[in-house]
């Protein structure tokens, strides 16, 4: 029985048109891209430990208050909408605060001799950010000491350190207790006459946090990108098992997972061959000032401020402070770390030769995937191919809801013959789609739907089995010209 919805009241002789739009399966989703922070808060936060959080209406001085100021959080989200401003879109941002961990917090010391003789700047740099200090002649160590602090103190909030000053020193305590700490760099990049600024390390942090709990909280639901503010084998260990289970069949709450390293390429490299999979990306730039955190941050914001899952990020600028000349890759570093399953950075050098200060360029952005039972194995090297199964698996999910769900079948579907049909109908209308949108090739999408493979199950009663097939389009990294020139007649 037909329900046109029209008053059965009205009388008058006319014609009536009512509208119903049903989904084929082949117009595309929107489907809306979010990631998830995981970082250690201060016993300063008002965050609950162990709580995903949505900070996507929030402003980084809500986050500093939630996170605690210059925690690896705060600093993460600020790194976040830094990003943002820079491509000018990004991802839904989520977070979850962890505790700092039971060992000690880095304590680095800027000490200082001698009163100025001249007038003159001293540039100090903490993590990459920079402060000029103004300095005039006659100044004492101790108020040398004193305009420093002052100095750091005004861009505090940037600053993954605590600052304080007592006497003629300057100390910068990590905000949270923990290993992390101890890949901040602090270098006193220009002194004045008359006056030295020595920097060391009194108190060497310890311990790593444990991210397990973050992950554990944020496992009911999907997030495209799952970032680490630790960079250590413990926490590759921890996304392997998380992976495991969201990657798995029943779960389908895939999701990607990155770590930024600012050591060599062979302590990232350890960490990617130890991760060795598709979903985990490991970020190479060595001698980046800024910390992990923000690196695996920079990255995660980068690949989903694209919608198109098959993006290519070769050139990428992101926001952050590259390394000295001296410790910028080369091209052979760079071609070791790609080999190697490393997303690599390097700086931003114009035609003078200068280096941009605070930007870092990805050269291309590869997952760790190497080996497949310890034979080479690139198939999965650009996060690109793995994520155009993710979009396609989304748009099956979310066509197969509106086609076979309750509310467009009351009374259930029916395996038919018909069913059968339909499923592939659908399969197709989406394949289609996608190859319109050059996801996956035109050229072999014809091809590829005539291989469907629709079944049902002969064991399990209700379930209909699907073989799909499909080629993704890769991204274009290299183009080779061959010259012939004729010289003469």
């Amino acid at each position: 029985m037909i329900n046109t919805g029209v008053p059965n009241s009205l009388n008058r002789p006319q014609t009536f048109h009512t509208f119903s739009f049903f989904r084929a399966g082949g117009s595309l989703t929107n489907v809306p891209l979010r990631i998830a922070l995981i970082g250690a808060q201060r016993s300063t936060a008002t965050a609950t430990v162990n709580t995903v959080s949505d900070l996507s209406n929030k402003s980084t001085d809500e986050v500093d208050a939630l996170y605690g100021s210059s925690s690896e959080l705060a600093l993460m989200f600020r790194e976040a909408i830094a990003c943002a401003n820079l491509f000018q879109r990004g991802p839904r941002v989520f977070a979850v605060g962890i505790a700092e961990s039971s060992g000690v917090a880095n304590v680095q010391t800027i000490t200082g001799t001698g009163a100025a003789t001249a007038d003159g700047n001293i540039i100090v740099r903490v993590a990459g950010r920079t402060v000029i200090v103004g300095i005039a002649s006659g100044t004492s160590v101790n108020n040398i000491a004193t305009a420093i602090s002052n100095a750091l103190k005004a861009i505090q909030a940037t600053l993954p350190v605590i600052v304080s000053v007592a006497t003629n020193v300057v100390t910068l305590t990590h905000a949270t207790k923990g290993i992390n700490g101890v890949d901040v760099k602090v270098t006193v990049d220009q002194a004045v006459a008359g006056n030295t600024q020595a920097v060391a390390t009194t108190v060497v942090g310890t311990n790593a946090t444990d991210h397990q709990p973050a992950l554990d909280a944020l496992s009911p639901l999907r997030y495209d990108g799952i970032v680490f503010a630790n960079h250590v084998s413990a926490d590759i260990t921890e996304i392997a098992s998380d992976l495991a289970v969201r990657w798995g069949a029943q779960s389908k709450n895939w999701g990607f997972y990155f770590v930024g390293e600012m050591g060599t390429i062979g302590t990232a490299t350890a960490l990617a061959a130890a991760a060795n999979d598709k979903a985990v990306v490991v970020s190479s730039f060595e001698g980046c000032l800024n910390t992990a955190g923000e690196i695996a941050t920079a990255t995660a914001m980068l690949v989903f401020s694209r919608e198109r899952p098959n993006a290519s990020f070769d050139g990428a600028a992101v926001p952050l402070y590259p390394p000295p000349v001296g410790t910028i890759y080369t091209p052979g570093e760079v071609e070791t770390a790609i080999s190697a399953g490393l997303t690599a950075f390097t700086a931003i050098v114009d035609s003078t030769g200068s280096v941009t200060a605070n930007r870092g360029k990805c050269e291309r952005l590869v997952t760790t995937k190497t080996t497949t039972s310890s034979q080479p194995d690139d198939k999965l090297r650009d996060i690109g191919i793995p994520r155009v199964s993710v979009a396609l698996a989304i748009q099956l999910d979310i066509a197969t809801a509106q086609r076979f769900g309750a509310e467009a079948n009351p009374d259930g579907v029916f395996q038919t013959d018909d069913t059968k049909d339909q499923v592939k109908d659908m399969i197709s209308s989406i394949w289609r789609a996608e190859a319109a949108d050059n996801v996956i090739n035109p050229k072999f999408v014809e091809a590829d739907i005539a291989q469907t493979v629709v079944e049902f199950d002969t064991i399990t009663l209700g379930r209909t089995n699907s073989a799909l097939f499909y080629h993704p389009v890769g991204s274009q990294h290299q183009i080779a010209f061959q010259h012939n020139s004729t010289i003469g007649a």
